[in-house]
Order: C-alpha cells, then structure tokens, then sequence
C-alpha cells in the first residue's frame, strides 16, 4: 500500500482521527485534516510508532 488518508490509519489502529492528527503533528508528520494523504513513508513511520506504544501498553 503506497499511500493513505489519515482516517483510514486512524480506523486501521483503532483511534479516533481527530487524535491521530495531532500525534502526527507531534511527531513531525505535516497533516492539516483527516483527509490528508500519508505518502507510504509517513505510514509506515506512524505505524511504528503506534505499534511501539501499543507494545509499552501491554
């Protein structure tokens, strides 16, 4: 998959999309809404992020 709006991320990792916005902002990702379109590095790189969260969680 090489590129992806927000929201659809959002729906993968289960977490509402007005809050992914912002921890994309945060962590350096240019994002403006829920429709921006990720290119395949800005996924991945929010992927591994949220999955290393996830892990700490557990």
């Amino acid at each position: 998959m090489s590129r992806m709006r927000v929201y659809e991320l959002a729906k993968e990792i289960d977490m509402d999309s007005r809050i992914l916005v912002a921890r994309l902002i945060e962590n350096g990702i240019n994002v403006k809404n829920y429709m921006t379109m990720l290119d395949e590095e800005a996924v991945e790189k929010a992927r591994a992020y949220f999955r290393s969260k996830q892990g700490l969680a557990e």
